[in-house]
Parts: C-alpha cells; sequence; structure tokens
C-alpha cells in the first residue's frame, strides 16, 4: 500500500493522544493554579510567577535524561510510570504550605512531566506515516493547545471560592487524571518500545531508513540501517541533534510570547474588569482544531512554509490588539487569529524538528520539541511578570507582537525556501 493511503487514526496514536491530554490537562490546570496558590500562602504575585517558572525549568533540566530514556526505554512503560508518579506528586501539592515547599512540589511535577512528554512524543512521531507526518503532527498540536484553553477554564470552575480549602477538588482530580492516563497507555498499548514500533510504522516504512527534511536534506540513517547508507548517527548535544535546534529555538520565541496569555491573562482581566475571560480559551481550542482541518493535509501536500508565514503575523496582530481590547467579548475576537497562528505555527515547527532529526532517536525529537516549550513558558513566566511590574500591560503585549515579527523574519530567512509553499 503506497504512502499516500497510509492509516493516520491507528490505535496506538489515539490512545497516545488520550494520555497526553490528560497529564498535561493536569499541568495546565496546575500553572494557573500554583499562582493562585503561592499568592494564597502570602508569595505575592512576583513569587507567584516564579511557580510556574520553577515548574519549566524542572522540565527544562529533564529533557537531556528524558531523550536517553526515550531512546533506550519502551516508551509505553515510561508513561506509565512517570503518571502514576505524577497522580502522586499532585495528590501531596496540599501539602506544600511555604514558598519553598511548593517549589520543591513543582520541580518535582516538572522533571516527570519533562520524561512523561517526552516518551509520549517520541511515541507519536514513530507511528505517524511520513506521508501523513504535518497532519498527524497537527493533530497532535491541538491536544496541546486544547490543554492551555480547557485547564483554565476548568480550574476556575473547580476553584470557586479563592481559599486554600478550594484546591482540595484540584489535586483529587489531577490524581484521577494522571491515574487514567497510565491506564489508558498500559491497556492500550501493551508493547509500545522504539524498535517494534520503527518496524510497524517507521516513517517511510523501515526503521532505518532516512527523514526527508523540509530543506530538502535527508536526516541520516543509523550505522548499519537496512534503508539506508551505512553510517554514524550524528553527534548529539545534551541529548539532541544539532539540526534540530534550529526551528526549535524558532518555537522557544513563540511559547515565550503566548505564555504571556497563558499565564497573565485572568490577570489582565481582573485588574482591567473586564469580566470573564474563561470563553476566550475555549474559543481558542475551537480555533486551533478548526486549522487542522483547514491546512493540515495541505501543509503535506504542498509544503508548510505559506502557512507558517501566515500563522506567525496572526500571531504578531493578536498579541497587539490585546492591551486595546475594552471588555472580554473584544478578547473573544482576538482569540479568533490567536488560536488560528498557534494552531499553524507549533505542529509546522514541529514536523520540522521532526523531519531533521535521525528516525533512530525519537525521543531526541520529542525532547527537541517539549524543551522549546519549556524554554519558552520558563522564561516567559519569569519575563511577563517582570514587565508588568516594571512598564505595565501594554509594552507586554507590544513586546510579544515584536517578538513573533523576529520569529517570521528570522523563519523566512534560515528554513523557509523560495518558491515552496
Amino acid at each position: 500500500m503506497g504512502e499516500e493511503t497510509e492509516r493516520l487514526w491507528s490505535r496506538p496514536y489515539v490512545v497516545l493522544l488520550l494520555a497526553i491530554f490528560g497529564v498535561s490537562l493536569v499541568t495546565s490546570m496546575f500553572n494557573l493554579g500554583m499562582t493562585y496558590y503561592a499568592d494564597l500562602i502570602n508569595g505575592g504575585i512576583a513569587l507567584a510567577g516564579v511557580s510556574a517558572g520553577v515548574f519549566s525549568l524542572a522540565s527544562m533540566a529533564s529533557k537531556p535524561l528524558a531523550a536517553a530514556v526515550s531512546n533506550r526505554f519502551d516508551d509505553g512503560r515510561v508513561m506509565v510510570v512517570c503518571a502514576l508518579l505524577i497522580a502522586a506528586a499532585a495528590s501531596l501539592h496540599h501539602l506544600a504550605e511555604t514558598i519553598p515547599a511548593l517549589a520543591v512540589a513543582r520541580a518535582v511535577h516538572g522533571v516527570l512531566f519533562g520524561v512523561f512528554s517526552t516518551a509520549a512524543g517520541a511515541g507519536i512521531n514513530q507511528v505517524l506515516p511520513r506521508s501523513r507526518l504535518a497532519e498527524g503532527l497537527g493533530f497532535f498540536a491541538v491536544v496541546s493547545m486544547l490543554v492551555p484553553a480547557v485547564g483554565p477554564t476548568l480550574f476556575l470552575l473547580i476553584v470557586t471560592e479563592g481559599d486554600l480549602a478550594s484546591f482540595n477538588g484540584l489535586f483529587v482530580l489531577a490524581a484521577a487524571l494522571c491515574a487514567g492516563a497510565a491506564a489508558v497507555t498500559f491497556l492500550g498499548v501493551p508493547c509500545f518500545g522504539p524498535r517494534n514500533v520503527l518496524a510497524r510504522h517507521g516513517r517511510g516504512g523501515r526503521a532505518g531508513e532516512g527523514a526527508a527534511g523540509p530543506d530538502g536534506a535527508e536526516a541520516p540513517a543509523a550505522a548499519g540501517a537496512p534503508g539506508g547508507e551505512a553510517r554514524a548517527l550524528p553527534r548529539t548535544f545534551l541529548g539532541l541533534e544539532p539540526r534540530t535546534l534550529l526551528p526549535a529555538g524558532l518555537l522557544c520565541l513563540f511559547c515565550v510570547a503566548f505564555s504571556s496569555v497563558n499565564f497573565y491573562l485572568p490577570l489582565l482581566a481582573f485588574e482591567r474588569d473586564l469580566g470573564d475571560v474563561g470563553p476566550v480559551y475555549a474559543v481558542f481550542a475551537a480555533m486551533t482544531l478548526g486549522c487542522r482541518f483547514l491546512v493540515g493535509r495541505r501543509a503535506d501536500e504542498h509544503g508548510p512554509d505559506r502557512y507558517l508565514t501566515a500563522g506567525m503575523a496572526c500571531l504578531a496582530l493578536s498579541y497587539a490588539a490585546i492591551p486595546l481590547c475594552p471588555t472580554a467579548a473584544a478578547l473573544y475576537v482576538v482569540a479568533v487569529p490567536l488560536g488560528l497562528g498557534m494552531g499553524t505555527v507549533a505542529p509546522f515547527l514541529n514536523a520540522y524538528i521532526v523531519r531533521r532529526c535521525s528516525p533512530e532517536r525519537p525521543g531526541s525529537a520529542s525532547a527537541a520539541y517539549y524543551l522549546a516549550y519549556d524554554v519558552g513558558y520558563s522564561t516567559g513566566s519569569f519575563a511577563c511578570g517582570a514587565i508588568i511590574a516594571a512598564a505595565g500591560w501594554d509594552v507586554l503585549f507590544a513586546g510579544c507582537a515584536a517578538l513573533c515579527l523576529v520569529g517570521l523574519v528570522l523563519f523566512r530567512l534560515t528554513l523557509a525556501r523560495p518558491g515552496r509553499g
């Protein structure tokens, strides 16, 4: 059967999406929830941002270990163990009654999530056929983008009183979601590891086949690989292949900008009395999902460059418009191009990462993708809080728009090729 008819929605792919959604939803709720929690235990708004930054820094620091674990061990078992440990860690957050204790809890959660997400992303990279890579990674990104849309909304529905006791429901739900993700993975993917999955679902149909990159170059095949010339794999830096660093770095810039919305939009609405901003995340999620059907398959057929360019421009315009919104309804409108932009930029830059990485190292590609998020969100959580305190909301979102324009220019000068999509 030719690549044009290869199946996208295989059972391992669906199971992985469900597991990633459950554990990532917990992370999203905690990223916002622990900001409020830190403020309630007398941390203040400055230290509230630190709680989110500690999580991202810990997750980022775990990436070299996560890549090595994913490249060597059964990804499904790694996911099960990490999900169960995250369930235990989440349920123990209520014991953190000081900022240092909360920071330790967030750091443990960050390391475990770093390993879990890398293993899950490696699995996604392996089960997707090359002919539908951008489309499949697009739906994977939809899950990642739905999480920051659903997570804050769900958190605000659970923690309604704004006191420490109201967080108990959050901790119980988090433990249940992670335990459920572990169960789904254990039952749905009973034999899942780099070698056997590549043999059954490998991109291009063979485990050792080099993957053609979007820039026309091929990721090298392993020494002795049956699908390519026998040669050594490229050296790695902190578990990452150098060719993945450019698209990962660009993705990082857009994550820095998006952290302003992910962490601080409810605070903007509160300070300016804009009303309920929960539906903003719902509109964002709907647009993220909608753009998958608009551009996912077309990007595989014609190349992603034109769609990435448009998505980056949408993001710049969205951030510039946010401080001009006088009501929550106006923010709902801005969420449309914001969702379309992130729903295009994140998966297509991830496709660049996967195609530029050796297929024998799915964990390295996954680690590069999640490292971009971790560095972006950790940097953004600190920087946004500092900018708000020093210069205000208008300067923050103007800076986010400028950062997106910088990313757009860098993309057109480096990865994009004239005349190709």
